[in-house]
């Protein structure tokens, strides 16, 4: 017998099962067999099997009809209902830049374009969207071919964006064959330019002159030129002097060593009404304050210490801006009471001071001697201060509030990291 029920489980569970359980059957199984232990528990597996079955079965439904549920609520959903011209409308407010880098593409504008054909041909028709691009390459952009990559989904932006403004921003650290067909690719789009940033090291700017893009400016706007080298911007010296409508400039360098221009850049200086400028040395930021006669917003970032003289800057300077930003990435505080010392300016309104390099707590408090003295002789009403990761003693930002009794807006923000509140105490709360 048990030889027999041994022989009958492997048989059992080959996929000749049924016949061989139609044999037995034929065979009086019942009748001469008393061990029927191995069809019990083939008849227990078989059932829990079947049950097994049932509930995925049943799970497999579910995840249809789950599927089909979402899919008819798609249909049935009220972005469907938004009036097209209301939905570029959205397209835009989502799309405010396409970023093309060598670790991460961030298209929102192609990948909107790629859910449907409403919206593929709703979003290719709205070149507004296609028309803010950032690029930026680095010296380990040339494996791979993707900068080859960027280089035609680039052509495919600048095709679909039509005759829409266009909003650039480049930023080159290397010279690449691909690097310098983008920017002639940009350059011959030169005249829809509403905003272009550059940031460039070691790269022949000399494209943008040889390109003639000067007197093909109509719709710049705003206008950002950071560099290393002075062979990098010297090139393109004259390359943006004709711009009527350019109102917004950012110039200057933003590595700690770079070195300054001799002479300002050719720019129609007197129409910019908002100036940032990043430079090493006081007198040159003077000298081009000087020619920026109808600035409102000015920004100052210091990169670097240099009490170097220029001829050309102003020993004392008289100007109508409004706003004065002061941005310091590595001065000691009693640098910027040179500034004060320097400037009369009756319509300031808005007084901003930021310091980039967190200093160590404790180091370098800052004090505001030769304010009251500008404040006194600018005969200034100032509404609006901004004090940002400033190490000073609450007694002297107390002291500094009471001389602007006009204040409207205060901001102050301390660094984290500081053991302790600097300004913001009791004391000044009180």
């Amino acid at each position: 017998m048990h030889r027999q029920t041994s022989s009958l489980q492997p048989l059992l569970k080959t996929d000749k099962t049924i016949q061989f359980i139609l044999g037995l059957l034929r065979a009086n199984f019942g009748t001469y067999t008393t061990d029927v232990f191995c069809i019990s528990q083939s008849l227990e597996n078989a059932e829990h099997s079947c049950r097994e079955l049932n509930v995925d079965v049943e799970k497999c439904q579910e995840m249809v009809l789950s599927k089909r549920i979402d899919l008819y609520r798609s249909l049935l959903a009220p972005i469907w209902k938004v009036p097209s011209d209301l939905l570029a409308h959205i397209f835009t407010f989502c799309c405010p830049e396409n970023s093309f880098t060598r670790d991460k593409l961030d298209l929102p504008a192609l990948h909107l374009s790629q859910v449907c054909a409403g919206w593929r041909d709703l979003s290719q028709s709205t070149p507004s969207l296609w028309s803010s691009i950032s690029i930026h390459f680095s010296s380990t952009n040339d494996t791979h071919g993707e900068e080859y990559r960027v280089f035609g989904l680039l052509y495919d932006y600048l095709e679909l964006s039509k005759d829409a403004s266009l909003f650039i921003t480049l930023a080159i650290w290397d010279t690449t064959q691909t690097a310098m067909l983008v920017l002639v690719s940009l350059t011959q789009h030169c005249a829809q330019w509403a905003s272009f940033s550059l940031v460039c090291a070691d790269f022949p700017l000399c494209i943008l002159s040889e390109a003639s893009i000067n007197g093909n400016l109509p719709r710049l706007v705003s206008l950002r030129l950071l560099w290393y080298r002075l062979d990098d911007v010297t090139a393109i010296a004259d390359a943006f002097s004709i711009a009527p409508n350019l109102q917004e400039v950012e110039i200057g360098t933003s590595f700690r060593f770079a070195s300054h221009l001799e002479e300002p850049l050719q720019i129609p200086w007197a129409q910019i009404t908002k100036l940032s400028h990043s430079q090493r040395d006081m007198a040159v930021v003077l000298r081009d304050l000087q020619i920026v006669s109808n600035a409102t917003d000015v920004s100052v970032a210091f990169i670097n210490d240099s009490h170097q003289s220029n001829p050309d800057s102003p020993t004392h300077l008289v100007h109508q801006l409004q706003t004065l930003t002061l941005i310091d990435h590595g001065h000691d505080y009693e640098e910027h009471p040179r500034w004060f010392q320097k400037l009369t300016l009756p319509r300031l309104t808005n007084l901003h001071f930021v310091w980039m390099e967190i200093l160590s707590d404790g180091q370098n408090a800052a004090d505001f001697l030769d304010i009251p003295v500008f404040l006194e002789r600018s005969k200034c009403t100032i509404t609006v201060l901004s004090l940002c990761n400033m190490q000073i003693e609450d007694v002297k930002a107390i002291e500094l509030l009471e001389r602007l009794p006009s204040l409207v807006e205060v901001k102050i923000h301390e660094h984290p990291s500081w053991k302790r509140c600097w300004m913001v105490t009791p004391c000044l709360l009180q």
